[in-house]
């Protein structure tokens, strides 16, 4: 009766091994492994999000930290831990009413992200941390011996990134 049995595992395992052949017949397989490298090169990018808006704040100084005013935003791209961040502010409007006399302007800044710093003033450079840096800049004129007549006025603040 073992030998039985036997036989018909035997013979079913024989079916069932040329029912797995059949059905899911081999194939040869291979593989291989394609390489990828790649090359970076130290930069710093900078993107403005946002301008900035300086208000009149008593009669002979416009600030963009005044109530009602908005500071500016850039974003600045860092791969490489060697660059730093510095500003320069305008010496004169880009624009402004006829007959505005002289001007003082005076920038700073606060950064926030992969750097962090607040408070920094403009032309004090700032050692900027890998990634993206969040810097918001602040840029007051300060009338030197006239009220600010009404009208519009525009200056642009540089960023540095070297």
């Amino acid at each position: 009766m073992d030998f039985f049995i036997y036989m018909r595992f035997c013979m079913f395992f024989s079916r069932f091994i040329l029912f797995v052949i059949f059905i899911f017949p081999s194939f040869a397989f291979s593989e291989v492994l394609v390489p990828f490298d790649s090359d970076v090169e130290s930069s710093c990018t900078i993107n403005m999000r946002s301008p900035g808006l300086m208000v009149l704040n008593g009669f002979s100084l416009l600030s963009s930290g005044a109530n009602g005013g908005r500071s500016a935003e850039v974003d600045i791209f860092t791969t490489g831990t060697d660059f730093r961040v510095f500003l320069n502010a305008p010496e004169r409007f880009r624009v402004s009413p006829a007959g505005v006399g002289s001007v003082m302007f005076n920038a700073s800044y606060s950064s926030s992200g992969a750097t962090h710093a607040s408070g920094v003033a403009g032309n004090d450079a700032l050692k900027l941390g890998l990634g993206v840096s969040n810097i918001s800049i602040d840029l007051n004129a300060e009338a030197s011996g006239f009220v600010f007549p009404n009208g519009h006025y525009s200056a642009d603040v540089t960023v540095i990134c070297e």
